[in-house]
């Protein structure tokens, strides 16, 4: 069977990395020692922290900023350029731009 998907409504922000970079600033300032917090990104509960460069070899260190959600599905990562929608049941999750740009328009 065939099926197309409901008209809705969504609230939706793409993330960019200076927001994210912002927010971790903020926070750094406040602690200098911190390594990842807890936080709001659009109303989202999140924690930020920031990627390593190589996920095999601590040594290259820390790249950009990221924020852990939980979904319905499941832990998620909210990169930037990622878009942050928030659903008709008021849940929170991620989607990658070129699947949002398939799938919604703007009002």
């Amino acid at each position: 069977m065939r099926y197309i998907k409901k008209p809705i409504k969504i609230d939706a922000w793409l993330i960019i990395q200076e927001e994210l970079d912002s927010i971790w600033d903020k926070k750094k300032k406040q602690d200098p020692h911190i390594s990842a917090f807890g936080g709001k990104l659009h109303g989202a509960d999140v924690w930020f922290k920031r990627e390593r460069k190589d996920r095999y070899d601590k040594r290259k260190g820390f790249g950009n900023v990221i924020a852990m959600i939980k979904t319905l599905e499941g832990d998620m990562i909210v990169r930037a350029d990622d878009y942050l929608i928030k659903g008709i049941q008021k849940e929170y999750y991620p989607c990658k731009p070129d699947i949002f740009e398939k799938t919604y328009k703007q009002l």
